[in-house]
């Protein structure tokens, strides 16, 4: 998949390149909204006569504030949308994503069309991503894709097998993110993550490790969530804020399957759990919290990549916060990708309300291009 925009490469016809410094400028409004041109972050210069592709940094630098923000962003695509509603948003507003929610059996076919406009409409590779866990949350249900559970995977070269498949099934409908696989344990069947999680913490690490593994074979980015894990909560956050009775003297425990996966393999992103865990931060769900997220998860593990949060329009968060209050928290909280999967359109409220705060202070805009620049960084991967 590659980054549409204006720009094919730094020097092709129709760019102004001017060497400046040992570095090169160019005209952002023909980087930022081209015509149906094609851009390649870069990764291989070793060709002799192959001018460089701009880098990660490079697009961060040609970007103005409204385009950083927008790529911050993913948003849902439902049954009833047009795709091309879906389209337009992504070209006027430049959001960094879409999560299809829905898809018809008899709309399979049609994915591939979908994805391919939105890639068309987007001046920068787009994150077009899923759920595709198995078993109950599967957005392609219909039986000619593998509808396998987690809970049935039994070794770890069947965890492997079934994330090839699966990466390979999402790939060739132009899908390059997979929301899974779920590290969450829930031991317990009132649990509403038990027919989604591991049947034993002894083989989550190894299991999931295997099914994103799997994924890459066909650049594919397989996400492991929710941090640092729901438990056994049989509150759904769907509806209300689960709360987790989890002690400072724990919680390496609680975590212990995110920290071991990621001793693996610093993977390129995570999604957050809506969980309070009133000992660790009593003010905030771990997706609004700068303890969890920052001091936790970056700072004591020592992830790198791209935070994803869970739904922003979840009952777990709404029922406290405006969705733009706590779009706000979360990336003050240390997240990169806000998602709105339920109601899309909050993604635009959103996008003005982040803007707002980093023109009134709230918000340093350096944090936006730290995001950004993960953001951009993921995207290399799954470029052409």
């Amino acid at each position: 998949m590659t980054l549409r925009g204006a720009v094919v490469t730094l020097f092709a016809a129709g760019l102004l390149v001017v060497f400046v410094a040992g570095g090169f400028l160019f005209d952002r409004e023909t980087f930022s909204r081209g015509q149906n041109a094609s851009v390649v972050l870069a990764t291989d210069n070793t060709t002799t006569n192959t001018p460089a592709k701009p880098t990660a940094r490079d697009i961060l630098n040609s970007l103005t504030l409204e385009e950083k923000v927008g790529q911050l962003i993913m948003i849902g695509h439902w049954e009833g949308a047009y795709y091309q509603h879906t389209m337009r948003m992504l070209d006027l507003y430049h959001f960094g994503g879409v999560i299809i929610m829905q898809v018809p059996g008899d709309k399979t076919d049609e994915v591939a069309t979908w994805t391919q406009s939105w890639r068309d409409a987007s001046a920068i590779t787009p994150l077009i991503s899923i759920d595709q866990e198995g078993g109950v949350v599967s957005r392609l249900a219909s039986d000619e894709f593998i509808q396998l559970r987690q809970r049935d995977l039994t070794t770890r070269a069947m965890a492997h097998t079934v994330g090839s498949l699966r990466g390979a099934e999402l790939a060739r409908l132009g899908i390059n993110m997979n929301m899974a696989p779920v590290l969450d344990f829930a031991s317990g069947t009132d649990s509403f993550l038990y027919e989604r999680s591991f049947a034993s913490t002894s083989h989550a690490t190894s299991f999931a490790n295997e099914l994103i593994d799997g994924h890459k074979h066909s650049s594919v980015i397989a996400v492991p969530k929710h941090f640092p894990g729901h438990s056994d909560t049989a509150e759904d956050s769907h509806f209300m804020l689960p709360v987790v009775d989890v002690s400072t003297t724990t919680f390496a425990t609680h975590v212990q399957a995110f920290t071991d996966l990621l001793a693996i393999e610093n993977y390129q992103a995570i999604m957050t759990a809506h969980v309070l865990l009133p000992n660790i931060d009593p003010d905030f769900p771990a997706t609004l919290s700068y303890k969890l997220l920052t001091t936790q998860l970056r700072e004591q593990i020592g992830f790198a990549g791209v935070i994803i949060t869970d739904d922003m329009t979840m009952g777990a968060i709404t029922n406290q916060w405006s969705t733009d209050e706590a779009t706000i928290k979360a990336i003050n909280a240390g997240a990169d990708l806000i998602l709105f999967a339920a109601e899309p359109n909050q993604g635009m409220s959103a996008r003005d309300a982040i803007i707002a705060a980093v023109q009134d202070g709230t918000l340093s805009e350096n944090r936006i291009d730290q995001s950004v620049l993960r953001i951009l960084r993921l995207k290399e991967s799954v470029s052409d």
